[in-house]
């Protein structure tokens, strides 16, 4: 098998890692389907050549996956150069409609290659950093066209960047990240956030109203979705935090890189890490998946520190690190998930092991159906 790339199946070229053996994305399917009980998905769209607003063409090629957090429609560029290049992806349930799917992955590839010409994400795996311009760290545009920009299109923008940095998150995330959470220190973490939250008691409040939780029955009944929101409340608040206002404004000011660094800094070390906020500020400047004025700066890392100083203690009383501000078991499991998830993804959309397969080309996505929900009666194919 080394060095051929041809699906174990049928020969047809492969690029996925199904339980270790190398397979097509149609033979890979089949195994899911028959290891879960999902329907076979139907073909992907047919690849198609978009041209950019400089007059270049890019070939885009289709992909549907069936991942465990659900379908993926993902649309790679072909023949780009290494370390260039478009990758997108759309992540629906487990029932979506394939179709739909399909029609929002293009219409993203569109608005994509044709109105920013420099190329909307490097695959960062192996690429390196996401090139200036389209990094998560910094809004697309100048101060000035972010003026003329209406209110729709910031959101549009906004919400691009936070797909952005779930895909790098994705794909940056280290072999021991934890698959599911401990359980024993999960229940006891939803046991004192509930307790907290009904006391109002710091920084428990802050928690509760970053998120909207005006009511008892806003607060999720179950311990992981719980969990997630509460470390996440202040990545993408939904309402104002009750912190003081320099404070609150210090860490809305933190940009997607400055998270990705510093939670991707943590995982990568492991459980015991130290979360200080000038260790967190030093991650971000070595971490080679984004670009950061952390680096070179020495009062952007003084502001990132500060800000970091106001996350800690949320991260704290949800046991996400302890009380010494060292990562814990189920900081290292959650706080990749509460930041994808507080942008609106999940880094369980692509599961990649890590495992090496001879034989696999650079590229391939690796997935264990172990990781995967059944399907129930209604949907089994």
């Amino acid at each position: 098998m080394a060095g051929s790339f041809r699906c174990e199946d049928c020969e047809a070229p492969a690029r996925l890692v199904v339980d270790e053996c190398l397979v097509c994305d149609r033979c890979g399917d089949r195994r899911i389907a028959v290891a879960t009980g999902w329907p076979v998905l139907p073909d992907p769209a047919p690849p198609e050549m978009v041209i950019d607003a400089d007059g270049r063409e890019h070939r885009i090629v289709y992909r549907l996956l069936r991942t465990p957090g659900g379908i993926t429609a993902l649309a790679e560029e072909q023949g780009a150069l290494p370390g260039e290049g478009y990758e997108l992806s759309v992540l629906g349930p487990h029932d979506a409609s394939c179709d739909q799917l399909t029609a929002r992955i293009r219409e993203r590839v569109r608005s994509a290659v044709e109105h920013r010409a420099d190329g909307l994400l490097v695959f960062p795996g192996d690429a390196g950093a996401v090139p200036t311009g389209t990094s998560p760290a910094a809004p697309p545009g100048d101060a000035e066209e972010d003026e003329e920009m209406d209110d729709e299109a910031l959101i549009h923008a906004w919400e691009e960047m936070d797909r952005e940095a779930v895909s790098v998150l994705q794909h940056a995330l280290p072999a021991s990240l934890l698959a599911s959470a401990p359980a024993a220190e999960l229940a006891s973490a939803g046991a004192r956030l509930r307790a907290g939250l009904r006391s109002r008691q710091w920084p428990f409040m802050i928690i509760g109203q970053a998120n909207g939780w005006r009511r008892r029955q806003d607060i999720p009944s179950a311990d992981e979705e719980l969990w997630l929101q509460a470390a996440g409340a202040l990545v993408s608040m939904r309402e104002e935090s009750g912190l003081p206002v320099e404070e609150e404004a210090s860490v809305i000011a933190l940009q997607h890189a400055d998270w990705l660094g510093a939670v991707l800094g943590l995982v990568r070390g492991g459980v015991g890490t130290s979360a200080e906020p000038d260790d967190l500020a030093r991650a971000i400047a070595a971490c080679e998946e984004i670009e950061s004025d952390v680096a070179d700066e020495e009062e952007e890392a003084v502001a990132v520190a500060a800000a970091f100083e106001v996350v800690l203690p949320v991260w704290e009383a949800v046991g996400a690190v302890d009380a010494d501000r060292r990562l814990t078991a189920l900081g290292l499991w959650g706080l990749p998930r509460a930041l994808a998830q507080a942008w609106g993804g999940s880094i369980d959309a692509v599961v990649v092991t890590h495992r090496t397969v001879e034989g696999a080309p650079p590229g391939t996505r690796f997935i264990l159906t172990e990781h995967y929900p059944t399907a129930p009666p209604s949907k089994r194919s």
